[in-house]
């Protein structure tokens, strides 16, 4: 693996606007976790959002947490699109930001500057090289920030890696200020720098 493999990009607007229909329908089942963990850890500020597909968790999280901005990166400009009439139909235009890219491009998650929270629901499965998508938000993370990353419980290692163990890759990123905790179909992975608290 290197540094240039990327993410899973799903395409097609017809797609990207099936799937915020569903999210809308039954998003709050299995993203109720994600909103708990998020509301157990508030912090203000910018936030970043990897993977947001149509923009359905990006407005649940903007309503619950009001933070000063959320900058959205995704791969899929038909996702993006979506998210963007979801945004303006929300009313949240003005506050959200959205950007195509991918989790393992530095220079663009570098060119964004750094925020108090971090967050990916149910897309680092989907992302090419955990390992370099890790490090690259480690960087953008505040000194005092948050990462928190809600997926699948396996495999969070990549489409293509052989590693089987989330630790691994953490290490592999450099990070060692992290907690688990695996639910019956959802692991949560918060990180923050050493020194921090996790509690």
């Amino acid at each position: 693996m290197s540094e240039n493999d990327v993410s899973v990009v799903m395409t097609g607007r017809r797609m990207a606007n099936d799937y915020l229909r569903i999210q809308k329908a039954v998003g709050w089942v299995y993203l109720g976790g994600f909103y708990r963990i998020l509301e157990q850890n508030p912090r203000s500020g910018r936030y970043l959002e990897i993977g947001s597909g149509p923009g359905y968790q990006t407005a649940e999280v903007m309503q619950r947490l009001s933070p000063d901005e959320i900058v959205c990166v995704e791969p899929s400009r038909d996702m993006l699109d979506t998210a963007g009439d979801y945004m303006l139909e929300r009313g949240f235009g003005n506050k959200v930001r959205l950007v195509e890219g991918f989790v393992e491009d530095g220079a663009l998650l570098n060119s964004l500057g750094q925020f108090d929270l971090i967050y990916s629901t149910l897309s680092m499965h989907h992302w090419g090289n955990p390992i370099f998508g890790l490090k690259n938000l480690m960087r953008a993370l505040k000194p005092d920030g948050l990462m928190v990353i809600y997926d699948i419980r396996a495999p969070h290692e990549g489409r293509q890696s052989k590693v089987n163990d989330i630790r691994v890759v953490l290490a592999a990123a450099g990070i060692d200020n992290y907690t688990i905790k695996n639910g019956l179909m959802f692991r949560t992975l918060r990180a923050a720098r050493l020194g921090m608290p996790l509690s």
